[in-house]
């Protein structure tokens, strides 16, 4: 589809941008996530681990939101910045490289893929979004509408919100999109390993019901937010090779370089064989994934599973080695490593651990390709993808 109009955003967008072929480009572009938007991050970010372990109360998340960029993505129409989402990609990738803690998967990819599909503009502030769980929510008719009583756990920014986008069961077996204002939000604060909000949330409020819909955006809601985890973990994976090769390089041990020993040298290589495999995999997910408010196809099933196992088994590897090698430097306070390692062992279990994950990719390769694994694995382009497929499904497929 062609984009009408004139360039919206100049400082984000090259010239020409509103005239070219968003599809074509996609597939085009998506190889490197090498374009002018990633300049323009390294111009918001400064110098390397200048923003670790900032948060939404930072300069960098200010910027980003000055710029635009927590809205990149979005469609115009609904309040985004435009784009699309190798865009959306880019931006949770170098956001995680820098150490920033911050809702983007939430905001670019749940948010984007939900006012998609529902036709509802995204509100000024920060939006993030929860599924609540049957068991701990009701939602009645009333005279004056709708009332919500729920409880929500483990949302991510949930205390710290201005809007909660939130989809609720139904007794009709169906699903309802509600947005809960913060005013009405009961949270009780907590904190992951990574040190980012996940509160609990309760609410008992009249409220509007926007949307009824089929339960199955509850799993395109877990589908996008594996692919947004993906990717910050691809961003914290990156810093954990470049944090470890220059240690390596200026510590000395049995007077030379650790980089001089032969087993620290393949270490090295090993971190950087499982970032690049990971980034791979996610770059092959995005290509698969249709339009916002699109229900993903088989093919983009698979290859977003297939990331979030590559990426998670990455993030284990790569904390581990990478702590080996900085040795109690990587746990202190002024040290930025941890910063990455403590966010790479919360993001690899959130919207679906690796076991979950490789399940899901074995029951897709017997329902949709009938066992056959070659036909699943030739739908994908990315080898490091066919790789984490192969494995999952496999494994998987065994123990059926």
């Amino acid at each position: 589809m062609v984009r009408p109009g004139p360039n919206p955003r100049p400082w984000l967008h090259p010239p020409g941008w509103h005239q070219r072929d968003h599809a074509r480009n996609h597939r085009a572009s998506i190889g490197s996530f090498m374009s002018d938007l990633d300049s323009l991050l390294s111009q918001l970010f400064g110098k390397e681990d200048a923003c670790a372990g900032e948060n939404i109360d930072g300069t960098a998340w200010s910027r980003l939101v000055e710029s635009d960029l927590t809205r990149v993505g979005i469609e115009d129409s609904l309040g985004g910045a435009g784009g699309d989402w190798s865009d959306a990609a880019t931006v949770t990738i170098r956001a995680a490289q820098a150490g920033i803690a911050a809702p983007l998967t939430e905001c670019l990819f749940i948010a984007s893929h939900l006012a998609a599909k529902t036709g509802n503009t995204l509100p000024p502030g920060l939006v993030t979004a929860s599924v609540a769980a049957r068991r701990t929510s009701t939602l009645t008719k009333t005279t004056r509408g709708w009332h919500l009583t729920a409880a929500f756990e483990k949302v991510p920014w949930g205390s710290v919100c201005d809007e909660l986008w939130a989809l609720v069961p139904t007794t009709s077996g169906k699903v309802a999109f509600v947005r809960v204002n913060r005013k009405d939000l009961v949270a009780t604060p907590r904190l992951s390993l990574g040190t980012e909000p996940r509160d609990d949330l309760h609410v008992d409020t009249e409220i509007g019901v926007h949307n009824v819909m089929d339960e199955d955006v509850i799993d395109e809601v877990m589908l996008l937010g594996a692919l947004g985890r993906s990717c910050q973990l691809l961003g914290a994976l990156r810093s954990c090779l470049r944090l470890s090769h220059e240690y390596v390089l200026v510590r000395h041990q049995f007077r030379k370089p650790l980089a001089a020993h032969q087993i620290v040298q393949h270490t090295i290589a090993t971190i950087a064989e499982d970032a690049a495999a990971a980034e791979s995999a996610v770059i092959a997910a995005v290509q698969q994934l249709p339009a916002p408010g699109r229900s993903p196809a088989a093919p983009a099933v698979l290859a977003i599973a297939a990331a979030k196992v590559q990426t998670s088994t990455a993030a284990t590897k790569v904390a581990r080695a990478a702590h080996q090698l900085h040795g109690a430097m990587g746990l202190t306070a002024e040290h930025p490593l941890h910063f990455h390692s403590t966010r790479l062992w919360s993001w690899r279990d959130e919207f679906g651990t690796e076991a979950h994950w490789s399940a899901q990719i074995a029951d897709l390769v017997r329902t949709t390709y009938a066992g056959d694994v070659w036909a699943a694995l030739t739908v994908l382009s990315s080898g490091a993808a066919l790789g984490g497929l192969a494995a999952a499904a496999t494994s998987n497929l065994s123990k059926g």
